[in-house]
């Protein structure tokens, strides 16, 4: 790119540098404004049931909607921890979901139980520390399976 000085009509180094900082303000401003629109959310826990861990549990990250948008999903490790980190934009408050049969007595069902995430937690770590299944709470629902004829 030639840039010339109307007066001279030579380069100028002083023109060249000066575009050249404009453009690296407006670059750095643009990228600054997509990582300001970024949120990390990394959560987590150790899912038990009464005394002992739970391993291998789906685990469901949501932003709140209708319906609700899934975001993430992971599965509790061998020692029953959860871990999910999740960069993206979050605009909605939030909630995970465990599918589990845990303090379940019917046959063929699973307990879906929901736990909100909350706001001064995003875009930072949320330790649940120990997520109990054994309670049942307001948010839980009941999965059943349809027998097959």
């Amino acid at each position: 790119m030639s840039i010339i000085n109307s007066t001279t009509g030579i380069r100028s180094f002083k023109m060249r540098a000066a575009c050249f900082s404009f453009i690296l303000f407006v670059l750095a401003f643009a990228a600054l404004e997509v990582k300001a629109s970024q949120e990390n959310v990394t959560l987590q826990a150790i899912v038990m049931c009464y005394n002992g861990r739970w391993r291998n549990l789906p685990v469901k990250l949501y932003e709140r909607g209708n319906p609700p948008v899934e975001l993430a999903s992971a599965r509790t490790d061998q020692m029953g921890e959860l871990y999910i980190d999740l960069e993206k934009d979050l605009s909605k408050p939030s909630f995970i979901t465990i599918e589990h049969t845990c303090n379940h007595q019917k046959r063929r069902c699973t307990r879906l139980s929901e736990y909100d995430v909350p706001r001064e937690k995003v875009d930072g770590i949320y330790d649940m520390v120990q997520i109990n299944l054994q309670t049942i709470t307001a948010n839980d629902k009941t999965i059943c399976q349809q027998r097959p004829f």
